[in-house]
């Protein structure tokens, strides 16, 4: 059985049986669907059902100078921009201006909108900002659920929750939090490297992590860095955020958790101190010497007590008790990634880093401790690469907003 859409590829959907992602809805297919090889579409019969008699053009009132064209399948993700979501599949776009609309807003031409309302819309600009932690303009938005996998935040590693207001960058996945704009510090004082302070910047080369070896570059060409460039040192992004917390008798330093190791060029280079074996998950590193250690390998107790809880902790992989996105240590009261092994009390939901109890005298510092970050010496520091940067940033403010 075929069916005729009225799409850009304008070919007949054969009806069979596939695996994959409908690029309508983005949910899971696992049945009878339709699909062009050519083109790689797939579509839930629903889906395509609702799709065949689609019009290839339209007039929008939000865009009436401009036809807005049917695009069935896109690999990105993108901004609607009548309900600023983030959306995902088919969509409604302006070749010449970048005006994007998801299905359901484009069908809402005779929406029941006040006239002052519609001409709020209607050729609106997107907000944008060009911040400092990101070489391309980040797009406000509102967040909402479009596959199976969250977007996370860039600098608080939290899912991005239904209706939270957040600035990405649909090509590079770089997501933040409103609130976490102003949290990213220009210049800090890392552990890593305690000789001088660590400053974000952006460069081109071909060096190595510091932190986990990985390539600085391996992933995206423009990504923020942290480091100290008197030593030519430098960490990722993400690595910036982890810290050395954990005191053991196997090493005179602190060790700092890596939970994951990405590439096979990393695994080979990450083994352990101790059984000389691989690591590629969940091992401890002593960054300044290169040592690991799997958690195994520390023979971190799999029971112990603490002084301010009368039961016993049980150490876990991983404790996530809701969904709320807040998770913290019920003995520093610091915030934990519910994604790091823990102890944890079953019977009343008490949960520590493994750290505040194995050495309970030691002070625990996080990424917001003041006592990491440096005050900028010059309040209109640039940090961007300024050959590249668009023409549109004010190169001595923390960030540029256009309406």
């Amino acid at each position: 059985m075929d069916i005729k859409l009225a799409c850009t590829h304008q070919n007949s959907l054969t009806y069979w049986y596939g695996e994959g992602r409908c690029d309508v809805c983005g949910e899971e297919i696992s049945h009878l669907s339709y699909n062009c090889r050519r083109c790689n579409v797939w579509l839930h019969e629903s889906c395509a059902n609702k799709l065949q008699h689609l019009p290839l053009e339209i007039i929008h009132p939000l865009h009436s100078h401009h036809q807005l064209k049917l695009q069935l399948h896109r690999p990105l993700d993108f901004f609607c921009d009548k309900c600023s979501y983030i959306s995902t599949g088919s969509r409604y776009n302006c070749s010449s201006c970048e005006f994007i609309l998801d299905l359901k807003c484009a069908s809402s031409v005779n929406d029941p909108l006040p006239e002052e309302e519609w001409r709020s819309f209607k050729d609106r600009e997107k907000k944008t900002i060009l911040h400092y932690s990101h070489s391309h303009l980040l797009i406000l938005f509102k967040y909402r659920k479009i596959k199976e996998d969250d977007y996370n935040c860039s600098w608080c590693d939290k899912r991005l929750l239904d209706s939270d207001v957040c600035y990405g960058c649909i090509e590079c996945e770089f997501f933040l939090h409103e609130v976490c704009t102003d949290k990213i510090p220009r210049t800090f004082r890392h552990p890593f490297h305690p000789s001088h302070p660590f400053r974000l910047h952006y460069r081109e080369g071909t060096d190595d992590c510091h932190a986990c070896g990985e390539s600085l570059f391996l992933r995206v060409l423009d990504s923020p860095l942290y480091g100290c460039q008197m030593c030519k040192i430098n960490v990722h992004f993400r690595c910036a955020k982890l810290l050395p917390t954990l005191k053991h008798k196997c090493h005179d330093h602190l060790l700092t958790y890596f939970g994951k190791i990405y590439t096979d060029f990393q695994r080979e280079h990450f083994e352990c101190k101790i059984c000389k074996m691989l690591c590629d998950a969940n091992f401890y590193r002593c960054v300044q010497c290169g040592f690991n250690f799997h958690l195994q390998c520390l023979q971190i107790p799999s029971s112990a007590t603490h002084k301010y809880h009368r039961h016993q902790l049980i150490l876990m992989d991983s404790v996530k008790e809701d969904d709320s996105e807040e998770y913290y240590c019920d003995v520093c009261e610091e915030e934990r990634n519910p994604n790091h092994p823990v102890y944890c009390c079953k019977k009343c939901t008490y949960i520590v880093h493994i750290e505040c109890v194995l050495h309970e005298g030691l002070a625990r510092q996080s990424m917001d401790s003041k006592v990491l970050i440096v005050k900028e010496m010059e309040h209109n520091d640039d940090i961007h690469d300024t050959s590249q940067q668009p023409s549109v940033c004010n190169h001595h403010s923390r960030f540029f907003i256009s309406n």
